[in-house]
Order: C-alpha cells, then structure tokens, then sequence
C-alpha cells in the first residue's frame, strides 16, 4: 500500500463521523495525520519484535506524546502505541477496526 491508499482505507473507516469523541476527547480532524511508515516495539517474553506499520492519528501531533493509533496492512487492523524508550513507538496491542482502537484510547 501507499500512503494515499492507507489514508482512503481510514477515511472510509471514519465514514462520516467526524465529531465522533472518546474519553480523552480526541478531535479526529485535528490529529488525524498524513499516514507514514513507523517502527513499533511489540515487547515479546521471547524478545522485542519490530512491527512496520502506519501511523495514522496522533493524540498530541504537536509534541509527539501521547496515544497513536497504527494499521496494519497486511492484516487490515488498527492497533494502539505510544512513545517508546528509544527511536521506536512502544506497540500496546491490536483492536480491529479504527473506532475499536480509537475508542481504546
């Protein structure tokens, strides 16, 4: 996929609910971002796995902090990271569809 046809499958996703609020008052037209290719760290018992995913909404675009939700291309699903330790985003775990993930916030 490209970055025009992750933010067409987002679009889709969000349908016409773009007023739509979660707990931590997430306003989708103002976080959601131009997806881009990021590095996740899925902490693992076996050892840290490197999952390349998109990053499509940022809870604090300005700073960097806070929730972001990912998508997964090859699967279709949406999931949740947040600021890691290092260059990587720190992965929390998958939740299907956009609403489940944004809502998971």
């Amino acid at each position: 996929m490209i970055s025009q046809e992750v933010q067409a499958f987002v679009n889709m996703e969000i349908g016409g609910q773009w007023l739509r609020a979660n707990d931590h008052v997430c306003d989708i037209s103002r976080c959601l971002l131009h997806p881009r290719k990021v590095h996740c760290k899925e902490f693992d018992p076996s050892g840290d796995k490197i999952l390349d995913v998109w990053l499509v909404l940022e809870e604090v675009s300005a700073t960097g902090n806070g929730l972001k939700i990912v998508f997964d291309e090859v699967a279709g699903v949406f999931g949740l990271a947040c600021p890691g330790l290092d260059e990587h985003l720190a992965f929390l775990g998958w939740y299907g569809t956009f609403w489940d993930a944004f809502d998971a916030m």
